[in-house]
């Protein structure tokens, strides 16, 4: 039971990660958004699907 709730915890964090959010045009690397052509989006609202915002 306990290796079942540590792969599921892992799981949830490898989901939850910045790096493996993604966006329909761009992409995050680290805690930066990179737009789809490559520039660092600044000052501009970003949808992020995990906190409906």
């Amino acid at each position: 039971m306990k290796k079942l709730r540590f792969i599921f915890l892992a799981l949830l964090f490898f989901l939850a990660r910045p790096e493996s959010a993604m966006a329909s045009d761009g992409t995050w690397q680290g805690k930066q958004y990179l737009k789809a052509g490559g520039s660092q989006a600044a000052n501009e609202w970003i949808f992020d699907a995990h906190y409906q915002s």
